[in-house]
């Protein structure tokens, strides 16, 4: 592990930083953009998975952290036809409405984090929907894991959703191609078995997810926007 004083360590937190500007700016754009025209600044990889959830009338659990433009990967969802619930951070006073209806704008069903939001999500997930929660960061009551070889806690939201509901546990991350221009990826639904101890198996299936979220952090780590203390 690399001291906070490296070098490397500082040029990459400096380009996060960077990074993060540039998602806003983007978060702009996405409202002048037709659905056509999002498609030309969005790629995806992985669509199959979601097709066979679709196809099975099951529903998806979108475990996600946050990278690059996660407003892009949920946008472009919407405007290929799929029923995406997205469960956000509410920002302060009236940007918090205005923020939320530009999300709506290409077809999704936007959830402020809140008391209320377990009831939306599970309806979210009927007749094949797709629910995309980022579960890299704390918040609130969570599971401790391994992350990069240090203990953190992550929020148990995804694994105790999938084991509630019999829904798909997937992950997914957006990452930069070019100025405004991103690419989406999607990985199959995480397999493990189960053990029947609620507890003991939510705290696997989010293992199981940070180990994929560790595979796309280190191919993009200034893409990672963790601005919040996360490890102990």
């Amino acid at each position: 592990r690399l001291p906070p004083r490296n070098r490397e360590v500082r040029r990459v937190a400096r380009r996060a930083f960077q990074n993060y500007g540039c998602m806003l700016a983007d978060f702009a754009l996405i409202a002048s953009l037709k659905p056509e025209e999002l498609q030309s600044h969005v790629s995806v990889h992985g669509l199959q998975h979601l097709d066979a959830l679709r196809t099975a009338d099951l529903g998806g659990i979108l475990a996600v952290p946050h990278m690059a433009s996660w407003d892009m990967g949920a946008s472009i969802a919407g405007v290929l036809g799929y029923n995406l619930t997205a469960v956000v951070d509410r920002f302060p006073g009236s940007l918090n409405e205005a923020v939320i209806e530009k999300r709506r704008g290409f077809g999704l069903t936007v959830i402020p984090l809140g008391a209320m939001a377990a009831r939306q999500v599970a309806a979210g997930l009927r007749g094949g929907g797709l629910v995309a929660l980022a579960c890299d960061l704390p918040q609130g009551p969570g599971v401790e894991v391994n992350f990069f070889a240090r203990r953190a806690t992550v929020p148990t939201g995804p694994a105790s959703l999938a084991l509630r509901t019999g829904a798909a546990l997937l992950t997914a991350y957006t990452r930069w191609n070019s100025p405004g221009h991103y690419h989406v990826h999607v990985d199959p639904p995480i397999s493990l078995p189960l053990t029947g101890d609620r507890r003991r198996d939510i705290a696997a299936l989010m293992q199981a997810v940070v180990d994929r979220f560790e595979l796309y952090i280190t191919a993009r780590p200034s893409e990672w926007f963790a601005f919040r203390p996360l490890f102990r």
